[in-house]
């Protein structure tokens, strides 16, 4: 878990309207390799940045689409809740428990399933963003329990970022519109503040699925079944060294397309997510060579599932509420040394989870556990020379539960010039959720018996090439191992599935990214090639073998205008029936003003330009393999900042 060094001033943030140092081969910095700020290409690890600025000129929408430019990452959507897979592990089923997210240093993986949500679902607005961090490989050594395939900072703007009010507006194909109003500031005392609400609402499209293509489920055709609507809320005050953070979102999403064999083509079908987070975080200055980091937090995560069946209507929930303390010291030790040493102190005051008949009344499951974990890590940064580091950091993580944690880094670097080389060495864990342990419905889930924690062990070699001013390349070998897999299985006793420590997952891969400019156009273009394989040498489901991923944007007409472009391509997948869901590749257009007088501001973005037909697959909760994903569609963006 992270606390305050990433969220205070210890961070390096661009001035806003100034990104193009990413793309053209300034070395950006971060701070949650090493929960300290260093330039990248000193963190031990493969890191990309993505500014605001990216975000906006790629008219991304949500945190899942930003994400899905990084390389070795791609998204999944079941029309209720979109999925990250990293580096070919992304499984039908897997709630994306394997990566963290963090906002403004504040973890937002929940206490009861240990999810973390990239679609509107996600407790992150776009639009407030500042930056993201995504930091590759294992995080465990500094950030414990689940930061297997890596973690992500996504920092929120400044009040002075905003300097006044901010009114937007969208609209978009299928329905949907969108509102924000936001308000920021710096004070002549030192204050800063910045506060958001926003609202977005979609009727969404009717679908057609071919496997309930019968009349008695309306030849497969679900009406008015898509709708989707979102609140969120988000204010931010510093003063000197302490921030108070709270961010509130709220998602309801109509379900259409019949899982967990639950009625086709029922309103009834839908889901109601809820998170809250509220945290004072202090970042202080001992003297020029050392820093206190603290942070205390209330958090809470609400859940309802509604699912139709004949006769009844099963509902789903969870509650969750949980407060964290965490603190670090920073401290440089002559020229060779830079320390951190922390900690972290976890009390879940509620694990609540349970199914019912929402109509009956009739109870089916219920569980309300409480639980605290704590852990404590420190890291070490030796500097053998000013081109040579070695970054060594260990965690200890202690649950009641289980035997302790031990997960340590290496890291080995060699930087000159702009350019790096890496050798890179790490061990993360994952515990089972309470989800996992102890979810029984009664009729197609039974209660996990023994189950441990994952354990990953990655090996990863990266090359850091600056070839001048405007070129850099990213190249990047790694190789992991995954024991004691949890997934959830089919026991053939009953018929009824059960979460297991299924065995060993073995993967390799290679990934290559360069950005800079060519005659004036922005360009940064990555492959990856992966192969994800399980204890049999089979290939993983929803794992795909060649990723493809360009973006490049131009300013136009005397930088007036903008013209972002992106091309998101991926080979076949596997689902979870064994089928194979063919690769596909999309192509999106966003053009937007910049510079105008008046503090207007708009846009407009084309989503699947030429119109692909293409699906995701899916997990055996469905009956369909893969779910169509939405052809070619629009959204139209203003923007008044006064």
């Amino acid at each position: 878990m992270m606390s305050l060094g990433s969220a205070g001033p210890l961070l390096a943030q661009q001035p806003p309207g100034q990104p193009e140092g990413v793309l053209f081969g300034k070395i950006p910095t971060v701070a949650v390799a090493s929960r300290f700020k260093q330039d990248a290409e000193e963190a031990p690890a493969s890191v990309t940045v993505i500014t605001a600025e990216e975000i906006a000129r790629q008219g991304w929408r949500t945190l899942g689409e930003a994400l899905q430019s990084v390389r070795g990452f791609y998204l999944t959507y079941d029309r209720n809740y979109t999925y990250v897979g990293v580096r070919g592990s992304g499984q039908p089923g897997d709630y994306s428990t394997r990566v963290l997210v963090l906002l403004d240093g504040q973890r937002l993986n929940d206490n009861i399933y240990g999810l973390v949500y990239f679609g509107t679902e996600s407790p992150v607005e776009i639009d407030l963003v500042e930056r993201i961090e995504v930091i590759r490989g294992p995080g465990s050594s500094l950030y414990g329990n689940g930061a297997l395939f890596g973690v992500v900072n996504v920092i929120t703007r400044p009040g002075r970022a905003l300097r006044g009010a901010e009114l937007a507006g969208a609209v978009q194909s299928y329905g949907g519109r969108q509102a924000r109003a936001s308000f920021g500031t710096r004070f002549r005392s030192g204050l800063e503040i910045m506060a958001s609400g926003s609202l977005y609402r979609s009727a969404g499209q009717d679908l057609y699925f071919p496997e309930y293509d019968d009349p008695a489920t309306n030849f497969g055709r679900a009406v008015n079944l898509d709708r989707d609507r979102r609140e969120h809320g988000l204010v931010k005050l510093t003063q000197g060294p302490l921030t108070l953070v709270s961010n509130y979102s709220r998602r309801n999403k109509q379900i259409p397309t019949g899982s967990f064999g639950s009625t086709f083509n029922d309103p009834a079908a839908q889901s109601t997510d809820r998170f809250l987070t509220v945290a004072l975080q202090y970042a202080g200055t001992v003297n020029e060579r050392a820093q206190v980091n603290a942070a205390l937090s209330y958090n809470s995560y609400d859940y309802v599932g509604d699912y139709p069946f004949p006769g009844s209507l099963f509902r789903d929930f969870a509650s969750g509420r949980w407060w964290v303390a965490e603190g670090n010291y920073v401290r440089r030790l002559g020229r060779a040394h830079q320390l951190v040493v922390g900690g972290m102190y976890r009390w879940n005051a509620r694990q609540d989870q349970g199914a019912r008949d929402a109509r009956s009344g009739d109870e089916y499951f219920r569980d309300n556990t409480r639980s605290d974990n704590w852990a404590v890590f420190a890291q070490d940064e030796i500097r053998f020379s000013p081109r040579v580091l070695l970054n060594a950091g260990v965690q200890y993580d202690h649950h009641p539960s289980y035997t302790g944690s031990l997960n340590p880094r290496l890291g080995l670097i060699y930087h000159h010039a702009g350019s790096a080389v890496k050798l890179l060495a790490s061990r993360g864990f994952r515990a089972p959720s309470n989800f996992e342990r102890y979810y029984i419905d009664g009729q197609i889930q039974k209660q996990s018996q023994g189950l441990v924690p994952e354990d990953i062990r990655t090996l990863e070699a990266v090359v850091e090439r600056q070839f001048d001013r405007q070129w850099r390349l990213s190249l990047s070998g790694y190789r992991y191992q995954i024991s004691d897999l949890i997934t959830n299985t089919i026991d053939p006793a009953d018929s009824v599935s059960i979460f297991r420590n299924t065995g060993r997952v073995n993967a390799r891969g290679a990934e290559v990214e360069i950005t800079g400019e060519l005659t004036g156009m922005a360009v940064r273009a990555s492959y990856g090639l992966q192969r994800a394989e399980d204890r049999t040498g089979a290939s993983l489901g929803n794992s795909p073998r060649h990723l493809v991923k360009v973006g490049a944007w131009r300013a136009l007409f005397r930088e007036r205008l903008t013209l972002g472009a992106e091309l998101n391509a991926l080979s076949q997948r596997i689902a979870a029936n064994g089928s194979k869901v063919p690769g596909h590749a999309v192509v999106n257009l966003t053009i937007r003003t910049q510079n105008w007088p008046l503090g207007f501001s708009a846009g407009l973005s084309v989503y699947n330009l030429f119109d692909r037909a293409y699906g995701d697959p899916v997990s055996d909760d469905h009956l369909q393999a893969a779910i169509p994903q939405d052809r070619r569609n629009f959204r139209a963006t203003v923007r008044y900042a006064f």
